[in-house]
């Protein structure tokens, strides 16, 4: 098993070196695309016959142009393959492997890291250092050591070979050149310009050599975000390298760049002078075509291929992908992302909405609501179309009514061309609250006390401000204990209010609880009704004779829901029931042990109209009330 697997090692590295060896020989590649000048896009490619020839007089007809899969109009398109008036200024990374295996001996007295400086001294003197070319060397191993900075000439950075290198040690490890937060390559290059090729050369005798994952899918999706060009060099790879090494070599190949493997001092020479030929060199052809608007971010990834049939026995295609710049991004912008609307009589039910057609015109054919029958569009008749660039107004109005509880609607335009997010919609924008809550019974001259939780609910998308506070003619009976004043409820909060009863006579009590919400020109205020009932002192009498009482039943007469609560001093078990005009037990209420207060609910939907007794029984005492029920 040990031999099989080593064999199959071998094949693979093997085949691993037949991949990448010299694929400086193919005679046709596109190499970068420059999309500084949007709409117009432009490509530069060599092309060379199987004698090495430049094949010359290439026209639109002899080429086949791919966009995302969908063939480009070759009348749209055009070549221009005379020499370039100058070399191309290039952004230049040399990302140089620093490990220490680069101290071992190669040949006689020479060690690798000696054939890897011989190589960057003959690239600094085949590259044109025209403005504004710069390069930096950043060497790593395990880490990233410090690097040259951008120098714009030879000679400074023949001064930092000379004087500031750092030592070769550690192992290899790819992630840090292009992940590390204190100095990655992207954060290097991201301020160089834009229309000129940004070069990462990378040279590295050795693998991935990490516990830690070698993340190279998410490395070659930020070369092709910032359109990096990637060259690897790779000297004297070692005969177990594993799959990390060939995943390098897929990096480079994708963003239009090479894979190389150099076994000599020579050909370490020989590629970086092949590089810089290939990406500065006057003997390019440039491409040029208008590229189409990108409809969402995911679309900016382009996949753009050319397959050039002139002068070849076989057709030729070579693909490359490249980040479409941000200002082809079309779409369709709204003034706000939210828009909040209140119910009728109380607030803003009409509202403004400015769309804007960025990077493209855009046809609107049509409008939708979900929930849907709540809102109706106020615009031009569909389709109607807004220009690149141009905004349009249309005109939303709430007409639900009543309005009922606050919810987010979504409002989605539908285009020609892109799919638009939808906005929220929310209606009405207060909050829910319970319209009618009840206090206790209670003596005249004495006090109660009831909690409302949740009587106040934010279950809209943004965040309610405001004021509670008391109205109404009995109001000077009523004390909020708790929860009064400012508040602010964010989505999904509710707001709880203990109120206190001191009544000084007997009777039905009113008092209205006001929440004056911050902006309640658009979405109205909302109230909340507070019932009392005061009576006279046969509670107290009960309480101080039996330590237990019944209140009166409230509403009374009753049409849906009626209250009653039973209070005891000390746990007593209950019986409680219902029984008609005639004496009949119509329903049991409950049975269970009491201390404390207990509320009990009835609902009087279950009888008919008339005249009930409500009994509570404990130990050897009855409890009755009356209720009436009235429909």
């Amino acid at each position: 098993m040990k031999r099989k697997a080593l064999l199959f090692a071998s094949a693979l590295a093997m085949l691993m070196v037949l991949m990448a060896v010299d694929s400086f020989a193919q005679g046709f590649r596109l190499m970068r695309v420059d999309t500084s000048a949007y709409p117009k896009m432009s490509g530069y490619f060599y092309a060379r016959s199987a004698m090495g020839e430049p094949i010359v007089d290439i026209k639109s007809t002899d080429i086949e142009v791919k966009e995302n899969g969908v063939t480009i109009d070759p009348s749209k398109i055009q070549i221009d393959c005379t020499q370039l008036p100058a070399e191309t200024p290039m952004s230049v990374m040399l990302l140089t492997d620093f490990t220490a295996s680069m101290n071992e001996s190669v040949s006689g007295t020479e060690k690798r890291k000696d054939w890897i400086i011989a190589g960057i001294r003959y690239f600094l003197d085949s590259l044109k250092f025209n403005k504004p070319t710069e390069v930096f060397i950043l060497p790593f191993s395990t880490v990233l050591f410090s690097g040259t900075g951008w120098r714009g000439t030879k000679a400074e950075v023949t001064n930092w070979i000379d004087n500031s290198m750092p030592l070769f040690q550690g192992l290899t490890n790819f992630n840090p050149p292009f992940l590390d937060p204190a100095g990655n390559i992207f954060e290097l290059m991201k301020n160089k310009p834009i229309e000129y090729p940004k070069v990462c050369i990378m040279i590295t005798d050795g693998y991935h050599e990490q516990k830690t994952k070698f993340e190279w899918q998410q490395i070659l999706q930020i070369l092709r975000d910032n359109n990096i060009v990637l060259f690897v060099i790779a000297v004297q790879p070692p005969i177990t390298a594993d799959q990390t090494l060939s995943d390098l070599y897929y990096i480079a190949n994708q963003t239009g760049g090479r894979a190389v493997e150099a076994l000599t001092k020579a050909d370490v020479m020989k590629y970086y002078g092949k590089i810089v030929n290939e990406m500065q060199g006057r003997k390019q052809c440039r491409i040029t075509w208008p590229l189409s608007p990108a409809c969402g971010e995911a679309n900016r990834d382009r996949n753009m291929s050319i397959t050039l049939k002139k002068d070849l026995e076989v057709p030729v295609t070579s693909v490359l992908t490249f980040k479409a710049p941000t200002s082809s991004m079309a779409t369709i912008n709204f003034d706000s992302p939210k828009y909040l609307f209140g119910a009728q009589g109380l607030g803003k039910t009409e509202q403004d909405l400015t769309i804007t057609a960025q990077n493209s015109d855009f046809s609107i054919t049509e409008f939708s609501f979900s929930p849907a029958s709540d809102f109706d569009v106020v615009s031009d008749n569909l389709p109607f179309t807004i220009t690149k660039n141009t905004s349009k107004k249309i005109k939303l109005k709430y007409k639900k009514t009543p309005a009922g509880d606050p919810i987010d609607y979504s409002f989605t335009i539908k285009t020609n061309q892109c799919d638009i997010p939808p906005v929220t919609l929310v209606a009405p924008c207060g909050a829910s609250v319970e319209n009618k809550v009840d206090m206790t019974e209670t003596a005249q001259g004495k006090k109660s006390t009831k909690t409302f939780n949740d009587i106040l609910k934010n279950e809209t998308s943004v965040a309610i401000s405001g004021d509670v506070k008391l109205s109404g003619t009995d109001a000077n009976l009523f004390n909020i204990k708790s929860g009064a004043g400012k508040f602010t409820l964010n989505p999904g909060e509710s707001l709880d209010l203990t109120i206190e009863f001191a009544p000084n006579s007997i009777g039905a009590k009113k008092a209205t609880l006001d929440f004056q919400i911050a902006n309640a020109a658009v979405c109205g205020n909302v109230t909340a009704e507070i019932n009392a009932t005061a009576i006279v002192n046969s509670i107290e009498e009960d309480l101080n004779k039996y330590g237990a009482y019944i209140s009166e039943v409230a509403p009374n007469p009753a049409t849906n829901v009626a209250r009653f609560s039973i209070h005891s001093e000390t746990a007593k078990f209950f019986d409680v029931d219902i029984y008609n005009s005639v004496g009949q037990l119509v329903a049991k209420l409950y049975s269970d042990m009491i201390v404390g207060d207990k509320e009990i609910m009835i609902n009087t939907d279950l009888f008919n109209s008339g005249s009930y007794m409500i009994v509570a029984k404990t130990d050897n005492v009855t409890f009755t009330k009356i209720m009436n029920i009235t429909k």
